[in-house]
């Protein structure tokens, strides 16, 4: 779990990251992309965030949106 402001990122173990607000105990936003359960997730200063998956690939994430910003392929 990562937390950014009253928000936690939540990686599932079907590929999908959840946006859980805290304060309205909500999922707020989902980010599709991976097609394996994710292992880690690091959130940058300015916001974004960085996930890597069993799927081999490590994408970033722009907070306002929700496909990913780039993807790198071939991560092992």
């Amino acid at each position: 779990f990562k937390k950014i402001l009253f928000q936690i990122a939540i990686g599932l173990a079907n590929g999908n990251i959840l946006i859980w607000n805290e304060t309205s105990k909500a999922i707020i936003k989902t980010f599709y992309g991976h097609t394996s359960a994710i292992k880690q997730l690091k959130q940058f200063k300015n916001g974004s965030l960085v996930s890597s998956s069993d799927d081999n690939t490590i994408r970033i994430w722009n907070p306002n949106a929700t496909n990913s910003t780039c993807l790198l392929t071939e991560h092992k």
